[in-house]
């Protein structure tokens, strides 16, 4: 089979200091007093005075869709505290993210933060396999219960995923709600048997439990290899993409199972990538209506209200989707085709 070449990930934002914004109710209010204490009690630093931290409270321009969430049943905008409302009648959450974005990471803190506040969540993250199912046991055993604790533990430096610090708000929102932290994917051992083989690689028993005894819909499945293949900004060989397709099926699926079987003491939150948190052909897919999924897109900083619905019509493959700002990148395609000729 061809190597295929991983892109390496992009540089971080570098944090700010925290600076507080109006207020204009008394639930503008009491979600900025519940910010303020994620900020003095686990550090909640923010990219950028003004952005998130005023989006949590409502506050946005009126002129712009930046910082707002589309509800794309409702095909309007809904408030923070009506997502938090109908999040907390949710059994499992996928919240998507764009990985490098730190303002994704905030805004997913907010929500395990603010959902089903009486309740004890799990939080399973798409960065860890079942193969550190070890490491997370001796972290809820021998601690210590922080974040760096946590980091340390699951050896999150050599993992290859984005910086911790972006994901530090995350996972201490998670702990400050003594959730449980659990992996989301599955191991590698059987995760190279089906980027060599394929579904048929996995025994027919574990495909009926996972729901992969049957293939996407052409549409669907086309849809997903020309995902894949621009990921890699087209430069895969072509007979790679059936098996890469196979395996984002199988850990879609995988994450949907574990899931299922979260604890009942309180919502199942999935962090992920936007891809999984398709409704189509994502791990929503794969739990039956059940779920509900928000989506963090970047869009342009001039998005005007009046074109949200054009991009984010009824049909949209997600319940929610919350607008943010695109963060600065180099172009990582180039830094691919480099490698790629590198190689040649």
């Amino acid at each position: 089979m061809p190597r295929l070449f991983v892109m390496k990930r992009n540089e971080r934002l570098p944090y700010n200091k925290f600076m507080p914004c109006g207020f204009k109710s008394a639930v503008h209010f009491a979600i900025f007093f519940v910010l303020a204490a994620f900020v003095a009690v686990f550090g909640l630093k923010p990219v950028a005075a003004s952005a998130w931290q005023e989006w949590v409270s409502g506050d946005v321009a009126p002129d712009r869709a930046l910082g707002r969430i589309w509800s794309v049943s409702d095909q309007r905008f809904v408030a923070p505290q009506t997502l938090i409302t109908r999040l907390s009648a949710a059994r499992s959450i996928v919240l998507g993210e764009i990985h490098d974005n730190p303002v994704h990471h905030h805004l997913q803190a907010f929500l395990v933060g603010m959902v089903a506040p009486n309740q004890r969540p799990a939080v399973f993250l798409e960065m860890l396999s079942e193969d550190q199912s070890d490491a997370l046991e001796a972290f809820r055993i021998q601690g210590p219960q922080t974040a760096d604790g946590f980091a340390d533990r699951v050896d999150w430096q050599q993992s290859g995923w984005p910086d911790f610090q972006i994901y530090r708000p995350l996972i201490e929102a998670a702990l400050s709600r003594k959730a449980r932290i659990e992996f989301a994917l599955p191991g590698r051992e059987a995760t190279q048997s089906v980027s060599q083989g394929g579904l048929k690689a996995l025994p027919g028993s574990q495909l009926a439990e996972l729901g992969l005894t049957s293939p996407l819909e052409p549409k669907l499945a086309s849809g997903l290899r020309a995902e894949i293949m621009a990921a890699h900004c087209d430069l895969l060989p072509i007979e790679a993409v059936p098996n890469m397709s196979a395996v984002q099926r199988f850990r879609d699926a995988h994450m949907a199972a574990v899931l299922r079987q979260a604890p009942k003491t309180g919502p199942a939150f999935l962090i992920t990538g936007n891809g999984h948190v398709r409704k189509d052909r994502g791990v929503p897919l794969y739990l039956d209506g059940q779920a509900v999924s928000v989506m963090l897109q970047e869009v342009a900083a001039d998005m005007q209200p009046d074109q949200v619905a054009e991009s984010y019509s009824v049909d949209y493959p997600a319940d929610y989707i919350w607008l943010t700002q695109v963060i600065p990148r180099d172009d990582p395609c180039a830094a691919l085709k480099e490698r790629f000729s590198t190689n040649d």
